[in-house]
């Protein structure tokens, strides 16, 4: 089966729609690339929870507690 075969019928049957219907090299091909495009996500959505996480870290720990002081009148 032609590339551009399996290109076409990937893109017909959507982001999660039913692959019965497709042959099963194009099947295989989709759920393959249905497969990477989640593993991108989950390794992206990780990636900014790390960062986040390390930024968090270092704010705490290298900024100061810099509270306005509260001044008393004297009277």
């Amino acid at each position: 089966m032609p590339i551009g075969e399996i290109r076409e019928a990937v893109s017909g049957a959507g982001a999660m729609g039913d692959l019965s219907f497709i042959p099963s090299r194009a099947r295989f091909a989709a759920k393959a690339a249905q497969g990477a495009s989640m593993l991108s996500l989950i390794s992206g959505i990780l990636i900014i929870c790390v960062v986040g996480a390390l930024c968090f870290w270092a704010i705490d720990r290298f900024v100061n507690e810099s509270r306005p002081a509260i001044r008393r009148r004297s009277t």
